[in-house]
């Protein structure tokens, strides 16, 4: 095997935390949950935040704006949200970055991406749908682990427990297939079912950073059931066709309410930038007379301690705000005033340009550097959730491989991830 790594993603030019301690008091996330991202990191979470509720709704067409979709269905995500203090260990680094083609919307799961592809050099998926990964040589040779062991790591996988109960049909030894297919069995039950594997809301809890808040429970369980569902893919999570996604649900869009602390989390969670909270003291940019919310944080982080950091998370930001800071709901004006979603920025091996949230959906979807990073981020909290050691570097390029061989469904990540032999010794 080789020596186990995860190379941790720097910014270049100096730390991100650097600048923002620079920068105290002008720092726009002072009311929301903050997190760091990194190898194993935390970061204390500033409280408060506004708090509200929205009622989940489905059905077969389309529900209240911003609302999920997948397979044709849009499902609005609610529960209470807050934000609440405490501290998150962060595990979403990863290193190298493979170029792509410039631009254009790409068919993913059946259909094209809603909205323009803007600007995305360096990393959309459009000509080469594996981002160039060459697939690596593995050790397949019999695992060391007996199939009890493994059937128990499938367990605290996807149901998020120990089973009670070894079934007494197990296989004498452990083989790739085999683990396969019961994870395969299991995603499916849980499919017909309706019901979110444990183990993938888990996930998606994190990745969200919603703190594993009861309150925000109802959007990891409704992003995992709707990432699990026939046919679904990355993209029918983030950037649904005919629709809005993840990113414009009202919840998640009340829970962080401010510009930066919005387009924190896109450069932490879905570009595996580190990005930590705010320095002390740090109070949120205001609204000020005949100000936009944009405008008023355009002039507090003009300097140039600030602009540094602010350059990358707040554009992302600003693609979100037509949607009420206290609500979470679609708006047309801010402060009596038109509002500007458009912006660009520039992170890892891509630069983004977008007219609204949108646009900027449809690149998270395709883009390469995103892909990556949701595929470490995975196999990061899931190892660690099976008391496992990070995968190795040929292995994390096998299970991205896969992941995007086969169009980033749910089961091609969890069925390649189950595959490595970390997952299986």
């Amino acid at each position: 095997m080789n020596n186990r790594s995860m190379t941790i993603v720097h910014w270049t030019g100096g730390s991100l935390l650097a600048f923002l301690a620079a920068c105290a008091g002008r720092y726009d996330v002072g009311d929301e949950s903050n997190h760091a991202a990194g190898a194993g990191g935390s970061a204390t979470e500033a409280t408060g935040g506004s708090a509200g509720s929205d009622a989940m709704s489905t059905g077969g067409t389309d529900a209240s704006p911003g609302g999920f979709a997948a397979g044709g269905t849009d499902t609005s995500v609610g529960g209470s949200d807050s934000a609440a203090g405490g501290s998150v260990a962060g595990r979403g680094s990863v290193g190298g970055r493979s170029s792509g083609s410039t631009g254009g919307s790409v068919a993913i799961g059946g259909g094209d991406v809603g909205g323009s592809a803007g600007t995305t050099t360096g990393g959309s998926t459009g000509d080469d749908p594996t981002c160039g990964v060459q697939l690596p040589s593995l050790d397949t040779s019999p695992s060391a682990a007996s199939p009890e062991t493994v059937w128990q790591r499938v367990g605290v996988l996807l149901d998020n427990q120990l089973s009670d109960v070894t079934p007494d049909d197990l296989p004498a030894t452990t083989t790739t297939n085999w683990a396969a297919a019961i994870v395969d069995e299991r995603l499916a039950t849980a499919r017909d079912r309706d019901v979110p594997p444990a183990g993938l809301v888990r996930f998606m809890a994190s990745w969200l950073q919603t703190d594993g808040s009861d309150e925000a429970s109802p959007t990891a369980e409704s992003a995992a059931v709707l990432f699990n569902a026939t046919g679904a893919t990355f993209a029918s999570l983030i950037a649904p066709e005919g629709g809005g996604g993840l990113l414009v649900d009202p919840a998640l869009n009340r829970y962080r309410s401010s510009i930066s602390a919005r387009g924190a989390w896109m450069v932490r969670s879905l570009l595996c930038l580190g990005v930590g909270a705010g320095p002390p003291g740090s109070t949120p940019g205001m609204s000020g007379m005949g100000l936009t919310r944009r405008q008023a944080l355009e002039q507090a982080v003009s300097a140039p301690t600030c602009i540094g950091c602010h350059s990358i998370i707040d554009p992302p930001g600003y693609a979100l705000e037509s949607f009420d800071p206290s609500t979470g709901e679609p708006r047309t004006t801010d402060n009596g005033l038109p509002i500007d979603t458009s912006g660009s920025f520039s992170a890892e091996s891509s630069t983004f340009s977008f007219g609204g949230i949108e646009d900027l959906a449809s690149q998270f979807a395709t883009s390469c550097d995103v892909a990556r990073c949701f595929v470490t981020s995975f196999t990061s909290d899931a190892t660690a959730a099976v008391g496992l050691p990070l995968l190795t570097s040929d292995e994390t390029e096998y299970v991205l491989h896969e992941y995007l061989t086969h169009g980033q469904s749910l089961n091609a990540l969890v069925l390649a991830f189950v595959r490595t032999p970390t997952f299986l010794e």
